[in-house]
């Protein structure tokens, strides 16, 4: 029943695999393509844990990438990269979850409405106008009705009674409309915002430069050191300096060609401190307003330096390119300025572009 579902999705990954894809074009595809899929089927009937997993494969090896011999180097779990930006992921729906959140709304629907047919024909001969939240399940049920009794005693569970999972779920209707957001929320559970993801949260930053600052601040980077642990026969010793050997805080904070890098943004910034301890001012900053536009500054310059080390680290392994500090700089600036250039006040830009 679910392979077209299947098929689908597999079709359009291996058209997507032929092309050169950043990880924020993947989790783009990820989230507008296969997501609206699976909400289209889930929104018709409930899909099996068996289809969700196969297609939740398909996603991460997609994602990752497969390497020759049939492995994916993964970095990052796959429940962490479904976690929001706050907390440390990429804002990938977890299809589990979601699944059981479109489900809650034939609980509220078979428990308050006749709408419908299906809703119709199960509350006269199958509950037989049983309240939804009573009704215990049956071998002679449909899979799908127990599908959705399975969905009903997990929520239960999780708000501790009746009442209160019927109070949820009441809340998760307004005006006609089913608010599914809300329920993925609730049936996520609460997530602890890390210290340093404020930053990486901010409405200004590029979507690139965002995953890979994030997978940096985690360590989840495939630098030398992860590799050799994970098997891999490679040489350890970093590409910019190529002196001292590779790891993520000496790639991006302490190796010389970095603080060179650190230094002259720093000063543009106006800030006279180790780069390090611009990540620890972004730590302990206050967030609390997304339009204040140096704020803005700090967290795009931080993000956009990453990226550019990396993507620096990365030309010189593998095309033997190697830029100057100068010209690193240079990309930050300008991909800072215009990124901010259509937001900023003319005052404020004026003072950002003085400092070029």
């Amino acid at each position: 029943m679910f392979d077209s579902l299947i098929l689908k999705i597999k079709h359009s990954i291996q058209h997507w695999s032929s092309n050169f894809l950043t990880y924020a074009g993947r989790v783009q595809l990820i989230n507008s393509i296969i997501f609206g899929m699976e909400t289209f089927w889930c929104s018709c009937t409930l899909l099996p844990q068996e289809v969700l997993r196969r297609i939740n494969k398909l996603c991460k090896d997609f994602f990752w990438g497969i390497l020759p011999d049939g492995r994916r180097m993964v970095f990052k779990k796959w429940k962490d990269i479904c976690l929001p930006w706050d907390a440390g992921g990429f804002n990938i729906k977890d299809l589990s979850t979601w699944n059981d959140a479109l489900q809650c709304r034939w609980i509220y629907l078979l428990d308050h409405t006749t709408e419908g047919s299906w809703v119709s024909w199960h509350q006269t001969y199958i509950l037989r106008h049983q309240s939804i939240w009573f009704v215990q399940s049956q071998d002679s049920f449909s899979s799908s009705l127990k599908g959705i009794l399975d969905v009903r005693d997990r929520l239960v569970a999780l708000a501790g009674s009746i009442t209160t999972a019927s109070s949820l779920i009441n809340s998760w209707y307004s005006h006609g409309k089913y608010k599914v957001t809300a329920a993925y929320g609730y049936l996520r559970g609460a997530v602890l915002a890390g210290p340093w993801t404020a930053a990486l949260s901010h409405p200004r930053l590029v979507p690139s430069h965002k995953i890979i600052c994030s997978l940096a601040a985690q360590q989840k980077l495939a630098t030398v050191d992860n590799l050799q642990s994970r098997g891999f026969s490679v040489v350890n010793r970093c590409s910019l300096c190529e002196i001292a050997l590779e790891d993520h805080a000496h790639l991006f904070f302490n190796c010389s060609f970095s603080k060179d890098v650190w230094h002259q943004l720093l000063q543009w910034m106006g800030m006279h401190r180790a780069g390090s301890c611009l990540l620890t001012e972004l730590e302990h900053a206050k967030f609390g307003s997304t339009h204040n536009w140096r704020m803005a500054w700090y967290c795009t310059s931080l993000a956009a330096a990453v990226y550019q080390i990396w993507t620096e680290r990365n030309t010189r392994l593998f095309r033997g390119r190697k830029a100057t500090v100068t010209e690193i700089v240079s990309r930050v600036k300008f991909l800072v300025s215009t990124r901010l250039l259509m937001w900023t006040s003319h005052k404020q830009y004026s003072i950002l572009a003085a400092s070029l």
